[in-house]
C-alpha cells in the first residue's frame, strides 16, 4: 500500500451504500469495493461483520476480506480483533484470516489471548490461524508460544481441552 492510499478517505457515498437498510445495494457495494481493492474500508467492513443483519451479507463480507492479499491488511484485521465492539464478530473475522493465508505470525500472542478468552468456535478459529503461523515462527519463538499455552491449560474450559492438548503437541521443536 502506497502512501497516498493510506492517507485518502472513504468515499462517503460507498459508506453510506454499505449501510443502507438495503441488503441489494449493500452486497453490490461489496462486490465494487472487491473489485477496487482499497485497503480503506477494511475498518467498517469488520464493523459491518460485527452487526450483519443476515447470513448472505455475512457470508459476502467474510468472502471479501479473506480474497484480501495484501499484507498491509494485517494491522487493520488485527486491530479490529482488540475491539470489544466487534467481539461478536471474532469467529467471522478469524476465519478471515486463515481463509487469506496472509502471515499473521506475529501476531501469535493474541491468537493464544483469543483462544483463551473465546468461545469454542473463537478457539477453533484461532487453532487453525495458529498452526498455519507455526511455519513462520523461529524455534525459540514455538517454544515461548508452547510455554504460553502450557501456563493457561488450566483455565481452559473442558470443550476445548482437547483443542489446547492438540495445540500444544503442534507447537513441539
Amino acid at each position: 500500500m502506497n502512501q497516498g492510499t493510506q492517507k485518502k478517505k472513504p468515499d462517503p457515498n460507498i459508506l453510506k451504500d454499505l449501510w443502507s437498510a438495503d441488503d441489494l445495494l449493500v452486497l453490490k457495494t461489496l462486490r465494487k469495493l472487491s473489485m477496487a481493492g482499497n485497503l480503506i474500508y477494511v475498518p467498517d467492513l469488520l464493523k459491518l461483520l460485527s452487526q450483519a443483519r443476515n447470513e448472505l451479507i455475512e457470508k459476502e463480507l467474510i468472502r471479501f476480506l479473506a480474497n484480501i492479499k495484501k499484507q498491509g491488511v494485517v494491522p487493520l484485521v488485527v486491530a479490529g480483533l482488540k475491539k470489544p465492539g466487534l467481539k461478536n464478530a471474532r469467529a467471522g473475522i478469524l476465519s478471515t484470516i486463515w481463509q487469506s493465508g496472509l502471515d499473521y505470525s506475529k501476531h501469535m500472542d493474541l491468537f493464544i489471548q483469543l483462544f483463551f478468552e473465546g468461545d469454542y468456535l473463537v478457539a477453533l478459529e484461532s487453532f487453525t490461524i495458529m498452526e498455519q503461523s507455526i511455519e513462520h515462527l523461529s524455534d525459540l519463538e514455538i517454544e515461548e508460544k508452547r510455554n504460553n499455552l502450557l501456563d493457561g491449560l488450566d483455565r481452559v474450559s473442558e470443550d476445548k481441552k482437547p483443542l489446547a492438548r492438540e495445540l500444544v503437541n503442534l507447537l513441539q521443536i
